[in-house]
C-alpha cells in the first residue's frame, strides 16, 4: 500500500459526509507507506480508525468483485476487512475521479519475523479460505496467468535492463520450469499475494488478511506455495536464502488438517515454489525497472512521493529461486 494521490483531512471530511462515523469532526490523516498498488491512508475520527482506500488502477466492476468477496468470507467468519457503506447503501465515492472505498481498521500488526505458531495460523487460514470458497459463485482470471507472465518476462529480456546476471538466471529458468510446471491442478479462490505484510497479528492471533486484490481463481497449490516462499524464508547474509524446514512443516501439517493434498499436488510442489518465485520475482523487476526509466511521479502524487511509493526488493526472490535451483530434492 502506497500513496500516489493526495487527499487531506479536510477534504477527507467532505469525501466522507455521508458515511456514519464517529467523532466526524476529529479527523485525522495520515498515509500509509508500504506497498505498491493503492493509495491508502490512516484515518483517525476520535477513537474509531479507518482505512481510506483510493484505487489506481481498478474499475468499478473490477472493486466490486473484491469487496462481495471480502463480504463472503466475513460471513464465513474469516477475518477479512469490510467495507463501509454511506447513508444511501453506497460502499464507493469518487475522489479525483478515482474510486474511494472507507473501512473499518483491523486490529493488529505486521509480522516482520514469523514464529511456527504464526505460520500454523496462516497454514489454517489459507484451508479454511480454500474450503469456504469451494461454491463460490463468482470468478475472475488470473491477472498473472502464464501468459501473462511469459510476455512480461520476454518484454524485461527485450528492454536490455537486467543485469547479465538476472538475464541469464531469468533465461535459464523460463527454459528449464516451463515444460515442468503443470497448473491443471485443484482450483478455486486463491488470495495469490499472501505475503507477510498482508496479515495482521493481535496477541500473537490472527486477527485480519488484507489486500485480496490480487484474488482470482487459480490452482490452491500456488497459494500454499506463496505463503511457504514468504513465511519460512531464512536470511542467513545478502545472498543467503533458504527455507526454514520447521516452519514449512507447520504451514503444511497445519493446512493438511484440513484439506488433504492430492498426489498431482504433491507431485507438483517443488515445481509450484519455484514457479511462485519466479512469478513474484518478474513483477517486482517490471517494478524495478518501471520506476528507474520512469523519475516523474505520477499525477496528483503528494510532493514527497518519492518516500511514499515504495517497490519492494526482487533480489530477495532472486536468491531464493536460486536456493530452489540448488536445492530440489529438499521438497
Amino acid at each position: 500500500m502506497s500513496v500516489y494521490t493526495s487527499i487531506s483531512a479536510t477534504e477527507a471530511k467532505s469525501l466522507l459526509a455521508n458515511y456514519l462515523i464517529t467523532e466526524p469532526h476529529q479527523f485525522q490523516l495520515s498515509p500509509i507507506q508500504n506497498g505498491i498498488e493503492n493509495s491508502n491512508y490512516f484515518l483517525q475520527a476520535g477513537k474509531d480508525s479507518y482505512i481510506l482506500t483510493i484505487y489506481e488502477h481498478f474499475n468499478s466492476r473490477d472493486i466490486d468483485w473484491y469487496l462481495h468477496l471480502l463480504d463472503f468470507l466475513r460471513q464465513n467468519t474469516l477475518p477479512v476487512p469490510q467495507a463501509l457503506t454511506d447513508k444511501n447503501g453506497q460502499r464507493l465515492c469518487y475522489w479525483q475521479a478515482k474510486p474511494t472505498a472507507l473501512f473499518k481498521r483491523l486490529p493488529g500488526q505486521h509480522i516482520e519475523q514469523p514464529e511456527l505458531e504464526h505460520c500454523r495460523q496462516i497454514g489454517e487460514f489459507l484451508a479454511k479460505l480454500h474450503l469456504n470458497t469451494r461454491d463460490y459463485p463468482r470468478t475472475r482470471t488470473n491477472p498473472w496467468d502464464i501468459q501473462r507472465l511469459l510476455s512480461t518476462a520476454r518484454q524485461l529480456l527485450a528492454e536490455n535492463t537486467l543485469s547479465t546476471e538476472d538475464k541469464h538466471l531469468l533465461t535459464q529458468e523460463l527454459e528449464e520450469l516451463q515444460p515442468d510446471i503443470n497448473l491443471n491442478l485443484p482450483r478455486g479462490i486463491i488470495h495469490a499475494d499472501l505475503f507477510r505484510d498482508n496479515a495482521l497479528f493481535l496477541e500473537n492471533r490472527l486477527s485480519g488478511v488484507l489486500d485480496f486484490y490480487s484474488a482470482c481463481n487459480g490452482p490452491l497449490l500456488f497459494d500454499l506455495a506463496t505463503v511457504v516462499n514468504d513465511w519460512c524464508l531464512e536470511v542467513f547474509f545478502e545472498e543467503k536464502h533458504t527455507l526454514n524446514p520447521d516452519k514449512v512443516r507447520a504451514v503444511l501439517q497445519t493446512y493438511q488438517k484440513l484439506r488433504l493434498l492430492t498426489n498431482e499436488e504433491h507431485q507438483q510442489w517443488p515445481a509450484m515454489l519455484r514457479f511462485t518465485v519466479l512469478r513474484f520475482w518478474i513483477s517486482r523487476l517490471l517494478h524495478q525497472n518501471r520506476d528507474k526509466y520512469n523519475k516523474k511521479p505520477p499525477e496528483n502524487s503528494p510532493q514527497n512521493s518519492a518516500q511514499l511509493i515504495q517497490d519492494k526488493d526482487p533480489d530477495v526472490l532472486k536468491y531464493l529461486l536460486l536456493y530452489h535451483r540448488d536445492k530440489p530434492l529438499l521438497h
